[in-house]
């Protein structure tokens, strides 16, 4: 049986080995059925994370958090029964005036099993840690066609349309912005704008733009708050959501939505 740690699994499933150690590996990977299997929980593990992370700044905070869990749950762990401890105690926070005892247990896994619990231990804090997507899924709109009828705006919009409807907002974000530039009495073109920057992580400047539209009364005015509000949400800021939503009156556009989010919020 060959002996790889569990920091080897990792380093070859991130394409971090040299030429000759990758090829012996994957010679290896052949007859040993745990090394082959540890490989293929931790490249499962690396898209179940990588389809759960948006790109913004959130998620290199919690990709350090889950960096900080790699040395201690995949470090070391040869083959056989070697590698593998759980450390369990008080979490830090606690009254430490308790008479409470921080117990501490050792407990050495075959690797499969380590890695398993590994896998189990990281997926947990994603879940724990990671706010919940709301912006995914509340947040999904159409942009409403404009009928093209030649050169200037409504050919900017229709285009910047097709692309927000395809969810491809890096596209549509220079057009709605070259359209509300052009004409700054378009508020659907600083709505979308907004709601664009919001996809795309641009946060701060989205919210000045739903802040103007709300602020104008356009007929995306509620909507514009509603958005507002999932900004706060998305970032953790529940309060600051929660205001945004007592501002769209019952039967307003977006009110059954907000009602939807308030009830998530709660």
């Amino acid at each position: 049986m060959s002996t790889y740690t569990n920091e080897d699994v990792i380093r070859y499933v991130e394409g971090e080995l040299s030429l000759e150690e990758k090829q012996k590996m994957e010679e290896d990977l052949r007859s040993d059925a745990a090394l082959a299997e540890s490989v293929a929980l931790y490249r499962q593990l690396k898209v179940t994370l990588e389809q759960r992370l948006p790109a913004d700044e959130g998620a290199a905070a919690l990709r350090r958090t889950l960096g900080s869990m790699r040395g201690r749950y995949f470090s070391g762990g040869g083959s056989g029964t070697s590698g593998g401890s759980i450390d369990t105690g008080r979490l830090s926070g606690e009254n430490d005036g308790s008479s409470m005892k921080v117990v501490k247990m050792k407990t050495r896994f075959p690797r499969y099993i380590a890695g398993m619990a590994a896998a189990a231990a990281i997926l947990i804090a994603v879940v724990m840690l990671w706010p919940s997507d709301y912006l995914n899924s509340y947040g999904k709109t159409q942009m409403a066609g404009v009928t093209e009828r030649g050169e200037g705006n409504d050919t900017l919009m229709e285009k910047a349309s097709e692309y927000f409807n395809a969810g491809a907002f890096d596209k549509a974000l220079p057009l709605l912005d070259h359209a509300y530039k052009a004409d700054t009495t378009n508020q659907t073109a600083l709505f979308y704008r907004g709601v664009a920057g919001l996809h795309k992580g641009a946060t701060e400047e989205a919210r000045q733009d739903l802040q103007l539209v709300f602020s104008g009364g356009s007929l995306f005015k509620y909507e514009a708050a509603f958005y507002m509000a999932l900004s706060y949400a998305q970032k953790g800021d529940k309060a600051t959501a929660r205001s945004w939503i007592d501002k769209i009156p019952a039967g307003a556009p977006g009110a059954d939505k907000a009602a939807g989010l308030r009830r998530k919020l709660e």
